[in-house]
This record gives C-alpha cells, sequence and structure tokens, in this order.
C-alpha cells in the first residue's frame, strides 16, 4: 500500500523505466545532421589555400637544399624536414647551415671509420700526403706527384700505381698517404704487405673456395701492397692466382669505368691497387721465374693501366749539386 503520495514502489520505477527506453527516440533535424555550409565553408577555402601555399613553396626550395636532405636516405624524415622547410620561411638559413654541417660530421665519421678499417702502418700516427715531402722526386716525378694528389687517377682508365724505390725510402709513407686521402674521399681502403697476400692467396686463393679475407680484400676501393716481388714464387699455380686476384680487380673497374663513361656519369665507386716495391718491372721475371709469360703479365697490369712513381727520399734535389758546372757529375740514385 502506497501511503506517501510522493513515493512511487520499486516495482512501478522499475515500469516507466522500461516503457522509456521503448519510447522512440526523436529524429535529428536537418539542421543537426549536416552541418551549416556557411560555417565550415572559410575553414576549407583556409585549408585548400595553406596547402596551395605549401606545394608552392615545396616546389621553391633550392636544389641545393633538397640534396642535402636526401643526402641522409630517410624519405620520411625528409618529407618533413622539407615541410617544415617549405611551411616557416625564416628558418630556411638556419636549417641550411644546420645541414651542412650535419653533412660534414657524417662524412668526417665516415672517413674515421675506414681509416679505423684501413690497417695503415703506424696508425694512429700513420703518415699523411702531406708528411712526404716531394723534393726526392725529380722535376718530372714531381709533376706526376702533384697531378696523382688530386686523385683523379682513382676514376680514369689507368688506375693503378707503382711505388719504385728501396724499402723504408719514402714508397711506404706515400702509399700510407694515398691511403689516407682515399679514406677522406669516403672510399674503402686496405693496407698489406706482400707477403701477408701470398700466404693468403696459399690459404684461401682455391677459387672453388673463396672466403671471407680474399672477397674483402677484392671488394676494397683501394688495395694497397707492400713491397711487391719481395719474395720470390716458384709455384706455377699461386703465380696464376696472384694474377688472376690482381687482374679481376682491375677488369672490374674498368668495368665500372665504362658503365659510367657510357651513362656519362661520375664513378662512385673505385677497384685500384697501388704497390710499393724495391724491383724494376724487369726484374719480376727472376722472382717469377716458374712462368716467366704470366710474369710479364703481371707487370702489364700495372705498367700498361696505370703510372710509375720513383721514390727514394735519400735523394734530395735540393741538396743536388749545380748541375750547370759540366766539371761535376751528377748525383746517382740508390735503387
Amino acid at each position: 500500500m502506497n501511503t506517501s503520495g510522493n513515493m512511487m514502489p520499486e516495482e512501478n520505477k522499475q515500469q516507466a523505466g522500461a516503457v522509456s527506453l521503448l519510447q522512440p527516440v526523436q529524429p535529428l533535424t536537418q539542421e543537426q545532421q549536416e552541418p551549416s555550409e556557411q560555417s565550415e565553408l572559410p575553414e576549407l577555402l583556409e585549408q585548400s589555400k595553406q596547402s596551395e601555399l605549401l606545394q608552392e613553396r615545396l616546389l621553391q626550395i633550392p636544389d641545393k637544399t633538397l640534396k642535402n636532405i636526401d643526402f641522409f636516405g630517410n624519405r620520411y624524415l625528409g618529407f618533413i624536414l622539407k615541410t617544415v622547410y617549405a611551411s616557416y620561411p625564416d628558418t630556411q638559413s638556419t636549417i641550411d647551415a644546420e645541414l651542412v654541417e650535419a653533412i660534414e660530421n657524417k662524412q668526417r665519421d665516415k672517413a674515421q671509420s675506414l681509416i679505423d678499417e684501413a690497417n695503415l702502418p703506424l696508425y694512429p700516427n700513420h703518415a699523411k700526403l702531406e708528411d712526404f715531402n716531394p723534393t726526392c722526386l725529380n722535376e718530372q716525378d714531381q709533376e706526376l706527384f702533384q697531378r696523382l694528389k688530386t686523385l683523379d687517377f682513382m676514376f680514369s682508365d689507368c688506375p693503378n700505381i707503382t711505388l719504385l724505390g728501396p724499402q723504408n725510402f719514402g714508397a711506404e709513407k706515400l702509399a700510407s698517404g694515398f691511403g689516407d686521402a682515399i679514406c677522406h674521399k669516403l672510399h674503402s681502403v686496405y693496407y698489406t704487405k706482400f707477403q701477408h697476400l701470398i700466404s693468403m692467396l696459399i690459404t684461401h686463393g682455391s677459387k672453388t673456395a673463396r672466403n671471407n679475407e680474399y672477397d674483402k680484400l677484392m671488394k676494397k676501393d683501394c688495395l694497397i701492397i707492400e713491397d711487391f716481388a719481395g719474395i720470390p714464387i716458384h709455384d706455377r699455380d699461386l703465380l696464376a692466382e696472384l694474377y688472376s686476384f690482381l687482374d679481376a680487380r682491375i677488369s672490374s673497374h674498368l668495368k665500372l669505368f665504362n658503365a659510367a663513361k657510357g651513362k656519362k656519369q661520375p664513378m662512385n665507386k673505385a677497384c685500384i691497387t697501388i704497390i710499393t716495391t724495391c724491383r724494376a718491372y724487369e726484374e719480376w721475371y727472376s722472382f717469377f721465374d716458374c712462368d716467366k709469360m704470366k710474369a710479364v703479365s703481371l707487370a702489364t697490369l700495372f705498367h700498361g693501366y696505370g703510372e710509375i712513381l720513383s721514390v727514394d727520399e735519400a735523394y734530395k734535389e735540393a741538396d743536388a749539386v749545380d748541375m750547370t758546372d759540366d766539371t761535376v757529375a751528377p748525383p746517382s740514385r740508390t735503387d
């Protein structure tokens, strides 16, 4: 029994709630269903205008800036950076400066990493090109040295270099200097001794069993071999392996050279070989006496596809006697 007019039994409350839930929901009016075009139109026009302006500014980004952004090889972050660059003109000079610095830092880190892996003698106190005194060269070789310093030979069809001279009288220092300079050009280098190369070929030289060591040397942009022909080779097969290895390197380089030349594009990779030796090419025959024809072919890989620079720091052109005096004999060079 309901003793109070203000109170409703719990059962009646539940029934009332159920009825209210079953009542049809009133449909939204047209104005509620569709936002007012008048309120949205200015906003849409403004967004379209901003989008067109951004696209226009993106097209106006300088080629140098685009190249610097693309240098890092990340197209997602690159797109974000291009958008920021185009959206905020006041920051463009700052972004350009930061990009240049970032690229220089990345290249410096890359060069240092290549030097770390190059196995240069006395690293990290290894010789650099600026440590070499060219006065030990004759006039013709000084001109050649100045050309080689540009490293343009790396991207020519005569990329191999022979540094001829007595051991420990400058050739090794110059070879190390070239290696350091090539690393700073962001190309890979590996410095090894002739005896170590021969040991590698003896152990891993079989064509049917290439290994990581062989492949590593083959793939280097620049391979430097110290004291080439420093030990004799009497094994015909071993000499053939040596020739095959070096011939494969020059062949790979010439393929890269011809491909770049055909496309009229600069080479971005090389496969050159630099050697130091105290023996002239004609002396190689006696050290590679197991197959003199193969010795001739081996010499051709360097004489026919490169330059030869005679290096002897014991000879100083600045200390040479006056050559205008016919009564004085010219200084001799120690080979």
